[in-house]
């Protein structure tokens, strides 16, 4: 285990420590209902300039809850497969699918990533703290790495994720695999850290 690797660990459990104790403080999560209103006002209000698939995740620990904003669309979320992730999907019409490997809920069948990635996809990513350039600190198993590592991701994919301003401009070790994310939506702002999450961001604002 290297250096990088250390440090995050000991930051993953400062930071969960931090979050049950924000929890007990605020029931039933770290999530106050103004918190999640702005702060989902801020990644809904990308979709509308958005034509492509967007990928998202269920949530776990108190992650915050981003689902389709309409009982009839249609979004993809992750499936375990080996070490990496394939997709479903899933509306909110639907019945929820089995919980799968971590507890998460999975689908029993599922598409590889890249018969998705024929164009711009927007993918929101779970992240436990991210800096201010977009490095992310994860649960640790490197899933997210490796699929947005993957040619066709880094070349389409435009990545948000959501965390409480809090943990939004932390100090976190980055180490050579990482991937950044493209957006930062907190219940103050949405911040972008590429070229391309910038001309989104017009787009939104244009609609």
């Amino acid at each position: 285990m290297t250096g990088s690797s250390t440090q995050k660990n000991a930051l993953r459990r400062q930071i969960l420590s931090r979050r049950e104790r924000a929890a007990r403080s605020q029931p039933p999560s770290i999530w106050g209902p103004q918190q999640k209103h702005r702060v989902l006002q801020h990644l809904f209000s990308l979709h509308p300039s958005f034509s492509g698939p967007i990928l998202s995740f269920f949530p776990i620990n108190d992650e915050l809850q981003v689902l389709p904003p309409a009982p009839d669309v249609e979004w993809f979320f992750p499936k375990v497969v080996g070490q990496n992730l394939e997709w479903f999907g899933w509306s909110p019409c639907r019945p929820l699918p089995p919980r799968g490997r971590f507890g998460i809920h999975e689908a029993e069948t599922s598409t590889p990533a890249e018969k998705l990635f024929n164009g711009p996809v927007l993918v929101f990513v779970p992240a436990l703290a991210v800096d201010s350039k977009g490095q992310r600190l994860g649960y640790g198993g490197g899933f997210y790495d490796r699929f947005l590592s993957q040619s066709f991701a880094h070349q389409q994919a435009i990545t948000a994720c959501c965390v409480t301003h809090e943990f939004s401009n932390c100090n976190l070790p980055v180490e050579a695999h990482d991937v950044a994310i493209d957006l930062i939506a907190t219940e103050e702002s949405l911040n972008c850290t590429c070229p391309l999450a910038q001309l989104l961001c017009k787009l939104r604002t244009k609609g």
